[in-house]
């Protein structure tokens, strides 16, 4: 077919078919599982998201400190009027998706008090709605959070204008011990706009701990909505004492978690 065109006219089309081919080559589509971020705190070097986490003044590096004894980082959970003062880190994903499974390592030391609850980590848009702000239709956020007495939860900003924070399910029975790794993995699949079929799970060493189902995480499309950063996001709270680890005169205290091995891949892998 090409062979009976003029000469100009399958230069040009040789031409065409060459710069789509070369187009689909440098931006290629996500492949399954692909991994979006991926820290073991081995090599904290900038630009990393290792190297902004322990220049957070309440995370300490720690070279022996992770999970069977490799790099990890050391959390100090600083107990005030509040709860404890947020550690919170946000960084970059490799690229947006609709989907994705955020997976980490967790030690809560002999001291930790998991008190009434506090947040743990988990993903967001580009612009994430967090600390009972305001929702709009291009924000929202997914975090997991600790319960009293070492539950877990889902802990979601959607678009209901109803609510002031984040809303969720919380696992029926306790998932963590004090001195010893779980490794929690966090799915999120957001909804398709104007629809509430958005989902997110919660296991903790490989077991599903709390499902949430039905979430309109967003009310508008497009890239600016899609799920886009990690959000390292830590502490006790909460807006009062009561929610603050204390000392055995009641006094606000410090206590202490571990971190290794995060992982941010572009499906919903189950582990």
């Amino acid at each position: 077919m090409i062979d009976r065109l003029p000469l100009r006219s399958r230069v040009c089309l040789i031409w065409l078919i060459s710069t789509l081919c070369l187009i689909g080559q440098t931006n290629p589509p996500l492949r399954a599982a692909e991994v979006l971020l991926q820290e073991d705190f081995e090599n904290p070097a900038e630009p990393s998201f290792a190297h902004r986490a322990i220049r957070h003044e309440r995370i300490d590096y720690a070279p022996h400190g992770g999970a069977d004894g490799s790099a990890g980082i050391r959390v100090r959970y600083e107990g005030f009027e509040r709860g404890s003062h947020r550690v919170v880190v946000r960084y970059p994903l490799s690229a947006p998706v609709e989907m994705a499974t955020l997976s980490f390592d967790v030690l809560f030391e002999q001291d930790f008090q998991w008190v009434r609850g506090g947040k743990l980590h988990g993903l967001g848009s580009a612009r994430p709605i967090t600390g009972g702000k305001t929702r709009v239709p291009s924000g929202w956020s997914a975090r997991a959070t600790f319960k009293a007495d070492g539950h877990i939860a889902t802990y979601l900003y959607d678009q209901n204008p109803t609510k002031k924070y984040g809303v969720g399910a919380t696992s029926e029975a306790a998932v963590f011990n004090r001195d010893q790794w779980h490794h929690v993995t966090l799915q999120v699949q957001l909804n398709t706009p104007g629809n509430a079929d958005g989902l997110s799970r919660v296991f903790v060493d490989g077991e599903l701990a709390v499902e949430t189902k039905g979430i309109a995480f967003r009310g508008i499309g497009g890239t600016d909505t899609a799920i886009a950063q990690i959000l390292f996001s830590t502490f006790h709270g909460g807006s009062e004492l009561h929610w603050a680890p204390v000392d055995e005169r009641g006094e606000p205290t410090t206590v202490h978690a571990r971190f290794d091995n995060f992982k941010v891949t572009s499906k919903l892998v189950t582990p």
